[in-house]
């Protein structure tokens, strides 16, 4: 079992204690099956943007940076699809970088592995819109947004519903989805990150089970296009210099 609502339930209780210390919180409720004409859309491709051509940088790695995907079974943990920006908009924000968050919650009809690697591959697809790069690794999000991206009205609102209209298409595995997107001060991101090192130790757990079970993955990716890699091969490696040691022993 992978369902993450005892998580979900504390990401709740810190985008509730950051609107009681005055992060705005605007939420936009998007029905489904919804197509938002205004989007400005790029192609299927993903978009590099060079540093010279950059404007604004959310979770650059010398700020904070937050990425949640998580799924659960239970209905009542997520309101509906829709999407929550929370802190400033990019409008709103001075060039430079900023710290940022992107949580997705998700009902799920069953809480699997599958799903939430299915969920996990998804994070990044924001790099779509015309003029934004976004690379996701290790419970990070690093997003690059240039000046043609904002002349065409890109926003956080827009990237939230780009995600959501991509997790849309997979309706056999994903039910409703809410997006939240925070651009704030580091002390009101840093506040997700107890809630994302205990994510992440669970998530290491069941992948450390995995790998003594099976000794093999079975995701279907290759290897320099997963987003757990990484973590992976880290893994791997420990996994073999345990069975090393209990073979020299």
């Amino acid at each position: 079992m992978s369902d993450d609502g005892r998580f979900i339930t504390e990401v709740k209780m810190v985008t509730d204690t950051l609107e009681m210390e005055g992060v705005a919180a605007r939420r936009f409720q998007i029905p489904l099956g919804c197509e938002d004409e205004d989007s400005p859309r790029g192609d299927d491709s993903r978009t590099i943007i060079g540093a010279a051509n950059t404007v604004l940088e959310l979770g650059h790695p010398s700020t904070t940076s937050i990425c949640l995907g998580m799924i659960t079974e239970r209905e009542d943990l997520v309101a509906g699809d829709g999407v929550v920006v929370m802190g400033d908009e990019l409008y709103e924000l001075p060039p430079g970088r900023h710290s940022f968050a992107l949580i997705v919650l998700s009902k799920v009809v069953e809480a699997t592995e599958s799903s939430r690697r299915a969920l996990s591959r998804k994070l990044s697809v924001c790099d779509r819109l015309s003029g934004v790069m976004a690379r996701v690794a290790l419970g990070k999000i690093w997003i690059r947004i240039s000046q043609e991206a904002l002349d065409r009205d890109v926003t956080l609102k827009v990237i939230g519903y780009q995600l959501l209209s991509e997790i849309r298409k997979e309706q056999e595995t994903f039910g409703k989805t809410e997006v939240i997107l925070i651009a704030a001060e580091k002390n009101h991101i840093e506040k997700l990150r107890p809630v994302t090192e205990k994510l992440a130790r669970e998530t290491r757990e069941r992948y450390k089970t995995e790998i003594k079970e099976r000794g093999e993955c079975e995701n279907g990716l290759d290897c320099d296009d997963c987003p757990e890699n990484e973590i992976c091969q880290i893994l791997k490696d420990a996994v073999a210099v345990s069975r090393k040691k209990k073979r020299q022993t």
